[in-house]
């Protein structure tokens, strides 16, 4: 058992950074997708593991749970499914075996979980800032000021993130800025 286990943790750790790596769900708002030869590649790369794994343990049981992680695809994978089978079998793997460990054999994974939470902020920040704009232009009863409010809203529509987002906004405002009289 002890063999199979420690084959097992090289194959986990490679997993790991394999998930490390792996494309973000969504870029500029849109999902992302693992696409043709390249994408496709990740995937089989992922599938030879899952083999490798099930040649480790012959049990009956591990094999069919393994095919669950498996993908499936002709042309095109989503980002999402991709990271949500690898985490998937990190989880099962580490489960399975490494259950005793306190601490994940893969390492200190805090950088990831940081960035993943200012990501997340970033987010919620943009989220907000629109729901902003949505309740100013529905409250707003001068027309002048709702044209305005929407054309910010147009102008921000297609960011990324708030700092993109307030970026375009002051492209938006310079001019109108450079137009007001001098305070001093």
């Amino acid at each position: 058992m002890e063999d199979i286990k420690t084959s097992i943790r090289h194959i986990y750790h490679e997993l790991y950074s394999y998930l490390e790596v792996a494309p973000n769900f969504v870029e500029s708002g849109n999902p992302v997708f693992l696409i043709e030869s390249r994408g496709l590649e990740i995937v089989h790369q992922l599938n030879r593991v899952l083999d490798e794994l099930c040649k480790l343990n012959t049990d009956q049981e591990f094999k069919e749970s393994m095919d669950r992680f498996r993908i499936t695809a002709q042309r095109n994978v989503d980002a999402q499914t991709y990271r949500t089978k690898l985490a998937g079998l990190i989880s099962n793997l580490y489960s399975r075996y490494f259950f005793e460990e306190i601490n994940p054999p893969f390492g200190n994974s805090a950088p990831n979980m940081i960035i993943q939470q200012h990501q997340n902020q970033q987010q919620n920040l943009n989220i907000e800032f629109k729901n902003t704009l949505d309740k100013l232009i529905k409250d707003e009863k001068d027309p002048k000021k709702k044209q305005a409010f929407e054309k910010i809203k147009d102008t921000v529509k297609s960011t990324g993130d708030i700092a993109d987002a307030l970026s375009k906004l002051g492209s938006l405002v310079t001019p109108v800025i450079d137009n007001l009289p001098s305070l001093s």
